[in-house]
């Protein structure tokens, strides 16, 4: 397959984790995408402004200490970032875009996504308790059947696991975005129900027109396990 368009996009995978319940400020997509040159190609197809601006905004200076910038509006225009460690770096200029949060389109994201792994996505369902995103079902050739989840993984990763499986009776084909907090317990819940995880920073990239590039389908993936028990 053809790799030439795609970029090396793992950081970006764990910033859409970061971003994915509750939106990320335009300066913070600004920094991510610009660095890997999809700023405006990739936020036209895949991102949605959320009406809401952000308090606070992750610190871009370099002293390394993490902390986060506290938003600053003063009454004649001026948007500072102001440092709330204990450094008391100066505060640097936003814009009134900097600070507007914007979410991913979930519904063309894992369109996009489930296009490129053959399976069509009727619809994306979210459970707001649960952080459980139901796909559908995939059909393979020989009729079997499989529900499809996915879930941004968080620190609630194992419990929404445990949830997939108290409310799916029947083997699951699971989504997650990056392979951090696959560890044993979440591989034997898993296999518990027979179920099958895909890693999508390991199977999906994105290319210079902001696209995403998915490099095997369901079928490709799933063709050295017996269908019945993927």
């Amino acid at each position: 397959m053809d790799r030439c368009n795609m970029i090396d996009s793992s950081r970006l995978w764990h910033f859409l984790e970061y971003a994915s319940r509750h939106g990320a400020p335009w300066c913070e997509w600004q920094e991510e995408l610009s660095d890997l040159g999809i700023l405006e190609k990739f936020s036209n197809i895949y991102l949605s402004r959320i009406e809401r601006r952000a308090f606070i905004v992750k610190c871009r200076t370099e002293c390394n200490l993490g902390c986060s910038r506290k938003v600053v509006e003063h009454p004649y225009g001026h948007i500072l970032a102001a440092c709330s460690g204990a450094t008391k770096e100066l505060p640097y200029r936003l814009t009134r875009k900097g600070i507007q949060v914007y979410g991913l389109n979930f519904s063309r994201f894992f369109e996009s996504i489930c296009n490129g792994l053959g399976f069509r996505c009727d619809g994306v369902t979210f459970d707001k308790f649960t952080g459980i995103y139901f796909l559908g079902s995939h059909t393979f050739f020989n009729g079997d059947s499989f529900p499809v989840y996915f879930i941004f993984q968080s620190s609630e990763f194992i419990k929404e696991v445990r949830n997939i499986n108290l409310i799916c009776d029947v083997p699951y084909i699971l989504l997650v975005s990056t392979s951090g907090r696959l560890t044993v317990r979440v591989d034997e819940l898993l296999k518990r129900k027979g179920s099958k995880c895909i890693v999508l920073s390991e199977e999906v990239f994105f290319q210079g027109d902001g696209s995403l590039k998915v490099l095997r389908t369901f079928d490709d993936i799933f063709s050295s396990f017996q269908l019945g028990t993927i």
